[in-house]
């Protein structure tokens, strides 16, 4: 038998709208002109507190984040028309004064990569290092009928050797005991690969140097790199897969069909992006600037928990995971310090008859935070027997959950400085009882009549945004 999915075919935000269009925002209650007064000066100072924060981290982004976001060859963000001017890198500048250089040189004075271009491995961990230098790279990770074995193909393009860079055309492979290595030095790039018993590590690195175009102008060395991790589609499993880098867009997809045991991305500047179903038994995701978006991912392994991070500095991270019953509690983390949050659980469809020895669903553990943005958390639980721990909070927007009736347990939902409201569901079998009610504070229990509670928390914190707690059928 296979446990129903209602939500994994639709669009899980639509839910959260229904709540706008069937109670809308109810008006707080009358307050005397003294409180009104107060409160409208707490307001005041807490918005004129945010609007320093908030310019002085536009500078510091304007200052020092911006000219290296902007500055990435190659990068597909970067504007391809006008003539922008960067501050190159440290190495660059340094060799140059500090001279602001025109990228669109490096671009249009740039070669095809032709150096070694295939590498293959029968290790079962893969790890792809993007090192230092001025260049970025766009990553895809998807299975291939054309290969038999993980395979990383390099294509891309880099500025060409001038006359002083000696030594920069070699190609080494040196096998010592036990551990094959191979070092390729072409074009001002470096390609560094050892294999051992363990794990198959490639490290990339750009030579940062100031080259002359035909006209004599001097501009940064760049380079701009296309990457495939290549897995046969005969692969049902692979244990490893880590990827971090300086300026890089991941992108994974058509890999349905693997069960990995660990992924792990982490990315200075640039997107991480899955597309269809993860597989995965624990997943890291780690971006600086950019952002994170999960379209749906599942533990691996037969009753085991789902691990999750998805952390951004500057971005928004959007999550769906999808839970069945597993021996340990599921841990879901999405967090940002300047962008929105969103994270979705939907059960997954399984047959109860191939996990006899699970009693009850496993306990399911989130965590939403974001400082500047809103936290939003759409969660569709297995059933009544299953625990939900949620924490989402925001400094500056609004706390946000949708969570299915059959949810037990304490819940708080708090707002510094606008309202707090609790939405029960209509012919509800479960009884909400206040300990606190307050029109920016609410706190209670939820519980079904006749049930013992589960160990269960909801709790819900906003400084200067809506906090809204909603139940749904």
């Amino acid at each position: 038998m296979t446990c129903p999915d209602p939500l994994i075919d639709s669009d899980p935000s639509t839910l959260y709208h229904l709540y706008n269009e069937k109670h809308g925002f109810l008006p707080a209650p009358v307050q005397n002109d003294q409180s009104i007064k107060a409160s409208k000066k707490k307001k005041n100072i807490l918005k004129k507190f945010l609007l320093v924060i908030l310019v002085l981290l536009g500078y510091l982004f304007y200052k020092f984040l911006l000219p290296l976001y902007n500055g990435w060859p190659f990068y597909h963000h970067d504007h391809d028309h006008g003539h922008d001017i960067i501050i190159v890198g440290d190495t660059c500048s340094h060799d140059t004064g500090a001279l602001l250089l025109r990228k669109d040189l490096c671009r249009a004075n740039a070669v095809p990569w032709s150096g070694p271009s295939t590498f293959s491995t029968v290790s079962d961990r893969f790890l792809l290092t993007i090192g230092k230098g001025n260049m970025a790279a766009r990553v895809r990770v998807h299975t291939s009928p054309n290969v038999q074995e993980p395979t990383l193909k390099i294509t891309g393009y880099v500025s060409p050797v001038g006359d002083s860079d000696d030594g920069m055309d070699s190609v080494a492979v040196t096998p010592t005991k036990g551990e094959p290595k191979t070092d390729i030095e072409h074009q001002g790039v470096t390609v560094h690969i050892t294999e051992d018993g363990y794990a198959y590590d490639v490290q990339i690195q750009y030579h940062d140097r100031v080259l002359r175009d035909p006209s004599g102008d001097k501009y940064c060395a760049c380079a701009r790199f296309d990457l495939q991790v290549l897995l046969p589609e005969s692969y049902t499993r692979y244990s490893q897969l880590i990827i971090n880098g300086a300026t890089a867009e991941i992108e994974v997809f058509d890999v349905e069909d693997i069960r990995f045991g660990e992924l792990w991305f982490e990315i200075g500047v640039g997107n991480v992006v899955s597309s269809g179903e993860l597989l995965v038994d624990a997943l890291a995701v780690v971006v600086k600037t950019g952002n994170i978006d999960i379209e749906s991912v599942e533990a691996a392994t037969k009753a085991a928990p789902l691990a999750v991070l998805a952390e951004v500095v500057t971005g928004d991270v959007t999550l769906h995971a999808r839970t069945k019953p597993a021996g340990a509690a599921h841990d879901l983390r999405a967090t940002s310090k300047a962008g929105s949050v969103k994270v979705t659980v939907t059960p997954a469809s399984y047959s109860l008859s191939s996990l006899p020895w699970l009693s009850k669903p496993a306990e399911l553990n989130i965590h939403a935070t974001t400082v500047e943005g809103s936290a939003l958390a759409l969660v569709e639980l297995e059933s009544r027997a299953q625990t939900l721990r949620l924490d989402a909070t925001s400094s500056t927007d609004s706390a946000s959950a949708l969570i299915s009736d059959d949810f037990s347990g304490r819940f708080r939902v708090e707002s510094q400085s606008e309202e707090a409201n609790v939405y029960e569901t209509d012919a509800s079998e479960s009884v909400i009882t206040y300990e606190k009610q307050m029109s920016s504070m609410k706190e209670g229990v939820k519980l079904f009549s006749g049930e013992k509670p589960q160990e269960g928390h909801v709790n819900l914190k906003s400084s200067l945004g809506l906090v809204v707690l909603e139940f749904t059928n």
